[in-house]
C-alpha cells in the first residue's frame, strides 16, 4: 500500500509539473492544448502500464 501511494504521489506531481511547464511556455492556445492533450495521454498510458489487476482479489495493484 505505501509501494502504491508513492507512485501515485510520484504521478500526480510530474503530472502538476508537466502542466505548469506547459503553461508557462510562450505558445499559441491551440498548441498549448494540443501539449496538455499529448501529455494526459502519455501519463493515462504510463499509469495503466503500471497498474495492474490481481487476478486474485480483482484490485489494481503497483506492478513490480
Amino acid at each position: 500500500m505505501k509501494g502504491r501511494n508513492l507512485v501515485i504521489g510520484m504521478l500526480a506531481a510530474a503530472a502538476v509539473g508537466a502542466l505548469i511547464g506547459t503553461l508557462f511556455a510562450p505558445d499559441k492556445g491551440s498548441e498549448t492544448r494540443k501539449k496538455i492533450k499529448n501529455a494526459a495521454d502519455d501519463l493515462a498510458h504510463k499509469v495503466k502500464k503500471g497498474l495492474r489487476k490481481n487476478p486474485v482479489t480483482g484490485d489494481m495493484e503497483v506492478s513490480s
